[in-house]
């Protein structure tokens, strides 16, 4: 990413001690607001492609990230939530235009589980925004708590295949060759 100009930029903990809007009990919406002068910053010094801004994150990250999905689909292009899914805060997509594309990957139910079972999280993303025309990839690696090696090594590919406001669905004939056969376009 960096090699192509990009740039990467993690949170490593929540600026927000003493907020109570969380969006799944470690991470707040009031982190979005940094999430958003990364951007900006980004954008201005590092004159990042405004196409490609993705973003993925594991459990509790992954929730975040389906979050700012809607949040943030302003910019936002796509994303990946590793053992993540829906969360049961009510959050309106920021562009109810940009339906931003994404890769739902989790385990077996009551084996991909920490507080939450990332794979009924990851159904219940499914159910509520594909019929909206949100292209989900759903891929079910049956194991547990974890990011799957076999997938990892596609999220690249699968962030430039799908810039901002990408219409059509560059996958909806089907999932890629070289993906793990466990990833489909359906659960």
């Amino acid at each position: 990413v960096t090699d192509a100009g990009g740039v990467v930029a993690s949170f490593t903990t929540t600026v927000c001690s003493g907020c109570t809007s969380t969006d799944d009990l470690v991470w707040f919406v009031e982190d979005d607001a940094v999430m958003d002068d990364v951007v900006a910053c980004a954008v201005q010094q590092a004159h990042i492609d405004v196409k490609h801004i993705h973003v993925l994150g594991w459990s509790a990250g992954a929730l975040h990230s389906t979050h700012v999905a809607l949040a943030r689909s302003n910019y936002l292009a796509s994303f990946i939530s590793y053992s993540g899914g829906a969360y049961p805060l009510p959050t309106q997509p920021q562009n109810p235009n940009n339906h931003v594309s994404g890769i739902l990957s989790y385990g077996a139910s009551g084996v991909d589980w920490v507080v939450l079972d990332f794979h009924a999280q990851s159904l219940s993303w499914y159910q509520t925004y594909n019929p909206m025309g949100w292209y989900c990839m759903m891929c079910d690696h049956e194991g547990g708590h974890m990011i799957p090696p076999d997938l990892a090594p596609h999220a690249y590919q699968f962030f430039m295949d799908h810039p901002f406001e990408d219409n059509p669905e560059p996958y909806a004939g089907g999932v890629p060759a070289g993906f793990p056969s466990y990833c489909k376009n359906m659960p």
